[in-house]
């Protein structure tokens, strides 16, 4: 794996757990949808955090990123990656393992 994506992930893994997470949107501030960019942010879904870690990097490796991932939870495009966040089932640990 290349060194840049998984600080990419590694980044958004700590992201979710020091800010926190949600479901339903890229991000939330007071409740409400945010872009994952908003300085008031205050929780992220799985893309809204791997977006918000790796503004400063190239599209080409925050979309390589979220390929990584969603071969690491068994799906085929990382567009799947929101589904898989808000599945009703999922949990914030369950997000912060898959990115690590």
């Amino acid at each position: 794996m290349n060194q840049q994506i998984a600080d990419i992930l590694d980044r958004a893994a700590e992201l979710i757990e020091t800010k926190g997470w949600t479901q339903n949107a890229f991000a939330r501030a007071c409740g409400h949808p945010v872009n994952f960019y908003d300085r008031a942010a205050e929780c992220f879904c799985v893309t809204g955090a791997i977006g918000a870690v790796s503004m400063s990097e190239p599209c080409l490796v925050e979309y390589q990123s979220r390929m990584l991932l969603a071969r690491s939870i068994g799906i085929n495009s990382s567009l799947d990656i929101i589904a898989w966040n808000d599945n009703q089932s999922r949990t914030k640990d369950d997000v912060i393992a898959a990115l690590k």
